[in-house]
């Protein structure tokens, strides 16, 4: 053995020698294969052209690749599969007497999964709108920021014009140093503006189900013209119908009343509960708060694993769960109630304060130009003074932020009122999307 060995260390010396030779003769000149004597400090990647979104595309890609809608998507496949295999039981049924009706405690767990998909395409629909229009909401603050240091760069000439022409309530290094202030406060307030921007645009990223290197931009430079009319007993309806925790709630209420015969025809204890084929995924709607915010909190399903006792005793402890499940189902729709009827004061609030601040922004805008360019007389003291001009201009862009503000609350609050809904209603952001901008 340890002769065969060294032979083949001889051979494989041998055939290493020989191939020395013959890899040299693969390099030019006879050289060995050298790495190159310089190499580049840094490989530059093009930068991908950004996806742009207008905002029908955003809410349908959300609702398609959002990681969550996915999840329930998978959820409900789970579901189904279960249900399936649960009714392909044949002779389980001749021992297993409540095999009938896990059949339909099954078939009632995918009704609750189907509703815990449409709470995430809503939710994830939500987002994205909320992304988008904050988006756009940035980016008139921006333009606002920009046309006010526009006019007041506008005054600094207006300044220095009147001082020039000897007019006496002129007093150029004071009121150009107050109006340069203002300039920069201006500049500090479009950084905030552009910032906002970019966090929008990484909400709407995620919204999108988009990892962080993709790059994205939507469509259009200022917030959407909607109207649309709004009926509070309608939200209310709709929500109560079509939200997807109420039928989750009522659902599982189902769950636990056929809970009760099904203890009824199981002999032996410890007895198992519905979890053998309808699982209860009622979603809860968040905690309680009782700050000045006030808001009540949910009630979550429970269930006991295996219930034990007599078959009456089960059923007693079945009936008890039951009417737990009763309660829960009343609370939700309660409280979904409760939520419709606040998206809608919310909204409504918005609505009405929206057209008043936009006559008021307009307003002052016109005030602000004819005190600049009708009225200034650089030549002759008196109304309107630097100070006029100063303070006009600085209360029509506080104006201007503030009527940007309550319109996108108000577009947001639209958006609430289809998540409330649970889609039932349209607010039409898509139809006015399709609408070209005034410029």
């Amino acid at each position: 053995m340890r002769a065969s060995r060294s032979l083949w260390r001889r051979h494989a010396r041998i055939l290493g020698g020989l191939a020395a030779p013959v890899l040299l003769s693969l390099c030019p000149n006879g050289q060995a294969a050298e790495r190159p004597a310089t190499l580049p400090s840094q490989i530059v990647v093009p930068a991908a052209a950004p996806r742009v979104f207008d905002i029908a595309t955003a809410r349908a890609t959300a609702v398609e690749c959002q990681p969550t809608v996915i999840a329930a998507r998978a959820s409900l496949t789970g579901a189904q599969l279960k249900s399936e295999a649960v009714d392909r039981i044949k002779l389980g049924a001749l021992i297993a007497r409540d095999v009938p009706i896990r059949k339909k405690q099954a078939a009632l767990g995918v009704s609750i999964a189907a509703a815990s998909l449409q709470t995430a395409e809503c939710d994830a629909r939500n987002a994205a709108t909320f992304s988008y229009l904050a988006v756009l909401f940035a980016r008139e603050q921006m333009k606002t920021a920009a046309d006010a240091k526009v006019r007041l760069n506008d005054l600094k000439d207006l300044v220095k014009t009147a001082a020039e022409k000897g007019r006496r309530d002129v007093f150029k290094d004071e009121q150009l140093a107050l109006v340069d202030s203002f300039v920069t406060l201006l500049e500090g307030r479009g950084e905030e503006a552009t910032a906002g921007e970019q966090r929008a645009l990484a909400a709407l990223r995620e919204a999108l189900g988009l990892g962080p290197d993709c790059p994205i931009d939507v469509v259009g430079t200022k917030l959407p013209d909607v109207q649309t009319k709004v009926e509070r007993d309608v939200i209310v309806q709709l929500a109560l119908s079509r939200r997807g925790e109420v039928i989750q709630a009522a659902t599982a209420e189902r769950v636990f009343c056929l809970e009760v015969d099904a203890q009824g025809r199981i002999l032996f204890s410890p007895a198992r509960t519905f979890a053998l084929g309808g699982d209860i995924h009622a979603t809860p709607l968040g905690v309680g708060q009782f700050d000045p915010d006030y808001r009540p909190g949910p009630l979550a399903p429970e269930m006991a694993v295996t219930l034990t006792g007599s078959r009456h005793s089960r059923q007693e402890q079945a009936g008890a769960w039951h009417d737990r499940a009763e309660a829960l189902s009343e609370k939700t729709r309660n409280l979904i109630g409760l939520e419709a009827v606040d998206a809608y004061l919310r909204w409504k609030q918005f609505d009405e304060s929206a057209p008043k601040l936009e006559k008021a922004a307009v307003g002052l805008e016109e005030y602000s130009n004819d005190l600049s360019k009708n009225k200034f007389n650089p030549d002759k003291a008196g109304y309107p003074g630097v100070d006029d001009l100063v303070n006009a201009g600085l209360r029509t862009t506080l104006i201007r932020v503030d009527a940007n503000l309550i319109r996108f609350r108000r577009l947001t609050a639209l958006a609430n009122l289809e998540r409330v809904t649970g889609g039932g209603f349209d607010a039409g952001f898509e139809t006015a999307a399709t609408e070209p901008e005034q410029k």
